[in-house]
């Protein structure tokens, strides 16, 4: 039964993969001082509220409520912002809620040219609700819906983003 759930779970999770992209490559970010500790190898020890982003049916193993602030400053003036806050909605469930801003600095707004017109601060801004259910003491599924929010100059654009996670516990 196990063995059919893991090859299960293999082949929806090939079906599933997207092709890589230079779209929302800001959600590719490291996130959390244990997960980058750890080389982002993260997903099957979720254990805290970092484990929104590496696999969020891990989030029903918390019951506390959690809260999560980053702050990351990277180069070129480029900053990221994180807000998350757990809520254990029952003693199976828990539900997240995470705010993420990435504001890129001021770049130069040039015309067709090359000649320097102004300046501009491109950002994003990324709402994100996290659900997480217990289905029983081994199995949990998880689900993130991200609708990234992106700016460049006078451009705005938004997408509905979905992550489904499984998070199954071996026998040891």
């Amino acid at each position: 039964k196990k063995v059919i759930i893991v090859i299960i779970a293999g082949v929806f999770a090939c079906i599933l993969n997207a092709d890589e992209t230079t779209s929302h490559v800001y959600l590719k970010n490291p996130i959390g001082a244990k997960p980058v500790a750890m080389g982002e190898a993260f997903s099957g020890l979720s254990d805290d509220i970092n484990g929104v982003f590496y696999n969020p049916a891990s989030l029903c193993l918390i019951s506390n409520y959690s809260f999560l602030f980053s702050h990351i400053e990277f180069v070129q003036g480029i900053r990221y912002e994180l807000l998350s806050g757990l809520i254990p909605v029952s003693e199976k469930t828990s539900a997240v809620i995470s705010v993420i801003y990435v504001n890129n600095g001021s770049q130069e707004l040039r015309d067709a040219f090359g000649n320097l017109t102004g300046d501009f601060v491109p950002y994003q801004i990324i709402p994100v609700i996290s659900f997480a259910k217990s289905i029983n003491s081994e199995l949990s599924l998880g689900i993130n819906i991200k609708v990234p929010y992106e700016v460049i100059d006078t451009y705005s654009n938004f997408k509905v983003l979905f992550d489904f996670a499984g998070f199954y516990k071996l026998d040891q």
